[in-house]
């Protein structure tokens, strides 16, 4: 069975290596949670970055082994990524950028999928 879930997140992204952020409430114990969309905004005036998605806690130092997968987001921009049919996260869906570019400000970044 499956059960839709969505959420904002509530801190703005730092650097993977050094922090991951969650973007989604936690997963439900024994269920796994599939990526669908994903909406992140880069207020940077010129920078564009890179921002990655990691099956991890929040607050975890991520390395590359980890990363399910990237999005590129230019200056001053939302970018909108849809999964079909989902990426798979067990343990957390969390983001982080690449290196220090971008501007990723806190509720500005939201994702949406389904547990089952």
């Amino acid at each position: 069975m499956r059960f839709a879930k969505s959420g904002t997140n509530n801190e703005a992204l730092a650097i993977a290596t050094t922090d991951v952020r969650e973007l989604i409430g936690g997963i439900t114990t024994g269920r796994v949670f599939r990526l669908t969309s994903l909406q992140l905004t880069n207020e940077h005036v010129t920078e564009d970055a890179v921002v990655k998605l990691f099956d991890s806690a929040e607050g975890a130092c991520a390395t590359d082994v980890l990363a399910k997968g990237s999005v590129i987001v230019p200056a001053r921009s939302t970018v909108i990524a849809d999964f079909k049919p989902g990426l798979l996260f067990k343990t957390n869906l969390c983001a982080g950028t690449e290196v220090a570019t971008g501007t990723f400000g806190a509720y500005k970044q939201s994702a949406s999928g389904y547990e089952e």
